[in-house]
């Protein structure tokens, strides 16, 4: 199955909402943390990661997030995950990895698309 990845511009400075529509696996993990980073362009960024449409999400899904969060902290940055679904928010549970992204219930206003 393929993935959409939609972004917008924030009302918070400085960041990208990220909304992930589809499978997060290895190979859409890729292409996401591709894209987010070609955004980036060597400058501190915020991300907001929307995983509210995301159906399925795998470990592989997962190593891709935590490339994407690397690469954003390497240069200043850092991401967050917004508006989960149950079963996503129950993955980041179980792999504790709820504690090392931030996570907010509820997606924020955006202003355009970017």
């Amino acid at each position: 199955m393929g993935i959409d990845i939609r972004t917008f511009a924030s009302n918070e400075p400085g960041e990208t909402v990220a909304v992930v529509d589809g499978d997060l696996d290895a190979a859409t993990g890729r292409a996401i943390r591709n894209r987010l980073v070609k955004l980036m362009a060597g400058e501190p960024t915020r991300f907001a990661l929307d995983l509210s449409k995301t159906r399925l999400l795998d470990s592989g899904g997962l190593a891709a997030m935590i490339g994407l969060l690397r690469a954003v902290r390497d240069v200043g940055g850092d991401v967050r995950v917004i508006a989960a679904n149950e079963s996503v928010r129950r993955v980041f549970e179980v792999t504790a990895l709820s504690r090392v992204f931030k996570y907010h219930p509820i997606r924020p206003h955006v202003v355009s698309a970017a």
